[in-house]
């Protein structure tokens, strides 16, 4: 269940916490001019009645704060947009590195809240929170002010809004639970759409396109239903808020008027009360107001905190490991999906060493490269960093993925090759070169569709290769990287990976090619689940 503030985004995004006592401030200054404004107003209209001469510092201080006042809202604005943007780019980063780790959402889903639901989140930053934190500062300024100046209007106030706090409350709570049903519709139905799209093409060669309308649908109307839902209450909370408001405020008005009537207030106070009263119930209704159009971001921003500490924590930390000499699996044993994986096996590589795994389709290859990425928990065994006892988490500095199928996102080639780090022009070109792919040079720039679709199978191949190369990893897990690629591809592939080896990088291989395991320096041999598996020494 997502909280309206989620305090693990102090930990998880920079400056948050800047931001936080930043707003803070310009609420508490924004509330004393506010104050400034009310009492200033109340000298000149009693001067004007009087007839006597206004005071030039009232004068002066009631343009002072009509003009700063929106200039702090105007700031407080900026500096929340701006960190919405910062944040949301951080936990993209962060969900993306551990995407991997999460098995329960299709690509699809994990799409959907890496994309759309992200960006909810400058609704969270933009409005919720700026509220929320004049919510806290802005009424007990105003009360305090109000205390010093009327006692009677202190006790009304001291009812009514911690009424209309726990009002704000009790709704609060129901619009979270609905906002968290409205959150899990919307990805339901982008991750299961954007499924579809990918697979259309197999889906229609099979005939069964059509079959997918009745789910689509299916969750196009669960999607309305929470929606609706959702603004019904939202409707609804904003009438009872302004009751109590209102009720508080007419309360003050009537008291007020009654003792100017008799002579027991005189007119400068009442009507300084009368125009800070409101001020201390409008940011309790604010947060009333912003909280509902924020609920979406909240459970945005808890989907991608829960990504992001999916995966085990790690020792020793990603620096130790990307220094590391040798790294190895202890009588390891996978069971995924209820199904024995991988039962009992060991290895151990070195910098500088080629281990190929080899064995039979379905005998543990993958899941092995998995285990080592921090992409696959363990069920038993023991995972050795230096001889350290480990848990390994996705994306440790030095440890690098090279999948079967490169995955080809829908940028350009340079940004495929570099994932926005800054790297060298000749170091690229070099690299291209080293993987034969120099006829890629020229295209850098060029948009690669999605999924590569403007690569064919051997360049998509070399690009693969080619980011592996440009991470310069300290280990390299290779799955299967000649299968299905023409000779000269498989041959320049088999020269990167002797390459690597030879400048002290340890290569793990899952692997057929028979050349490969010729020139390994150690085979692990896995046979079939049900028979013993282990690391085979030539």
């Amino acid at each position: 269940m997502a909280k309206p503030i989620d305090p693990r985004l102090f930990k998880r995004a920079g400056n948050v916490r800047t931001l936080v006592i930043s707003l803070g401030m310009i609420a508490g200054v924004r509330s004393l001019l506010w104050v400034l404004i009310a009492f200033t107003i109340s000298l000149l209209v009693v001067g004007a009645r009087d007839h006597t001469p206004l005071a030039t510092w009232a004068a002066v201080g009631l343009g002072v704060g009509l003009v700063i006042r929106p200039c702090l809202a105007y700031i407080a604005e900026q500096l929340s947009r701006r960190q919405a943007t910062i944040t949301k780019h951080e936990l993209r980063m962060q969900a993306l590195a551990h995407s991997g780790a999460v098995t329960d959402q299709s690509s699809g889903q994990i799409t959907a809240m890496l994309t759309s639901g992200a960006d909810a989140l400058d609704e969270w930053f933009g409005r919720f929170l700026p509220s929320a934190l004049e919510g806290v500062v802005m009424p007990g300024i105003v009360i305090a002010a109000i205390a010093i100046t009327d006692w009677v209007s202190l006790l009304i106030l001291i009812v009514t809004v911690p009424l209309l706090g726990v009002f704000g409350w009790l709704i609060g709570v129901e619009t979270r639970d609905q906002a968290n049903k409205q959150y899990v519709a919307m990805t339901r139905l982008s991750g299961h759409f954007l499924d579809l799209l990918y697979g259309l093409e197999t889906l229609r060669l099979f005939g069964v396109a059509r079959q997918q309308d009745n789910l689509v649908r299916h969750a196009a109307d669960g999607l309305r239903t929470e929606t609706m839902a959702t603004l019904r209450i939202a409707f609804l909370s904003a009438l009872a808020l302004e009751l109590v408001a209102m009720i508080g405020t007419a309360l003050i008005a009537v008291t007020i008027g009654i003792r100017l009537s008799y002579g027991l207030m005189e007119l400068m106070p009442g009507l300084a009360v009368l125009i800070m009263a409101p001020e201390a119930y409008l940011p309790i209704r604010r947060v009333g107001a912003t909280f509902h159009a924020s609920t979406e971001g909240a459970a945005a921003g808890a989907a991608l905190l829960d990504a992001i500490e999916h995966s085990p924590s790690v020792s020793p930390s990603p620096t130790t490991q990307s220094r590391a000499i040798t790294w190895e699996l202890d009588h390891v044993t996978v069971i995924r999906q209820d199904r024995l994986n991988v039962a009992d096996a060991c290895l151990t590589v070195s910098r500088g060493e080629l281990v190929a795994l080899a064995g039979e389709s379905g005998s543990g290859k993958s899941t092995l490269l998995g285990v080592l990425a921090g992409l696959v928990p363990i069920d038993s065994g023991t995972i050795r960093v230096d001889g350290q006892p480990t848990e390994l988490q996705p994306a440790t500095p030095g440890i690098v993925w090279m999948p079967q199928s490169p995955v080809v996102l829908a940028t350009t080639l340079r940004d495929n090759l570099t994932f926005g780090k800054p790297i060298d022009e000749e170091r690229i070109v070099s690299v291209l070169h080293a993987c034969g792919a120099q006829a890629l040079i020229p295209r850098l720039d060029e948009f690669v569709g999605q999924g590569g679709s403007r690569l064919s199978g051997g360049e998509a191949r070399r690009v693969g290769l080619a980011r592996a190369l440009l991470a310069e990893p300290v280990l390299l897990l290779a799955d299967e990287p000649t299968t299905e690629v023409d000779d000269e591809t498989a041959s320049i592939i088999r020269g990167s990976l002797n390459d690597l080896t030879a400048n002290g990088t340890a290569v793990i291989v899952a692997t057929h090619d028979q050349v490969i395991i010729d020139a390994a320096d150690h085979v692990v041999a896995l046979a079939p689940i049900g028979h013993s598996q282990g690391e085979g020494i030539r």
